[in-house]
């Protein structure tokens, strides 16, 4: 294997071998491709190491032709490649991403840590807004953010929240106020029965009455 004809992977440390991703420019497929099939042809086991890329800028063409290549190529990659690594060269991030095992309340510049503006407002109700820029916390995509507060003439309140990012992203707005509905001072709030109107619902790790409350629950059930 001639490792000084490599461009886009570092395997002077081979069997690691490091994906620059700083040499991924438009166009890079084609190299790439070539660098892959040296590494199956010389049929000695590897592992990828990948650093954060977030700022790398694929073209659409790249991206097709090295998706083409791992599926024309799977079964010779995967006798060969032991593992793919991804690695976080910010030490922030690695922190957060350490947290539990995921990243808490979006990290540590949160929504709840924003300054919203008052965007509208009227007697009983309320819209503020703010923004969260590209790369911000890790995330892609520049995101506008509002949410609503509306106190009802039948004494509802609806909490309204809505996010438009201009790039592919994760968002997930949630309220994380509570209130005791017997008044302040007048005791716990396990008595409280609960129910989560939705149309649709996403189980993640937790299971059971304490993630789904579609039906009516007791708060003392539920912790």
């Amino acid at each position: 294997m001639n490792v000084p004809s490599f461009t886009i992977h570092d395997a002077t440390n081979f069997p690691l071998v490091e994906i620059k991703t700083d040499r991924l420019m438009r166009g890079y497929a084609t190299q790439w491709m070539l660098e892959m099939e040296m590494l199956l042809c010389n049929e000695k086991a590897f592992v990828l190491l990948l650093y954060d890329a977030e700022r790398h800028d694929e073209s659409h063409e790249d991206r097709k032709q090295t998706v083409l290549w791992f599926k024309r190529n799977r079964q010779a990659f995967g006798r060969v490649c032991r593992g793919i690594v991804g690695i976080e060269p910010n030490k922030t991030k690695r922190t957060l991403k350490r947290a539990h095992g995921n990243h808490l309340h979006g990290g540590t510049e949160g929504f709840d840590r924003k300054l919203w503006n008052t965007e509208d407002q009227t007697v009983n109700r309320i819209t503020f807004s703010s923004v969260s820029e590209d790369g911000e916390m890790g995330f892609p995509g520049r995101a506008r953010l509002r949410t609503t507060y509306e106190l009802t003439d039948d004494n509802r309140l609806l909490i309204a929240m809505e996010a438009k990012s201009d790039k592919l992203t994760l968002i997930n707005m949630v309220n994380h106020a509570y209130f005791n509905l017997s008044g302040q001072g007048n005791g716990e709030i396990l008595d409280h029965v609960v129910r989560a109107v939705r149309r649709e619902l996403l189980h993640a790790c937790r299971r059971g009455p304490a993630g789904d409350r579609r039906d009516p629950r007791r708060q003392g059930h539920c912790v």
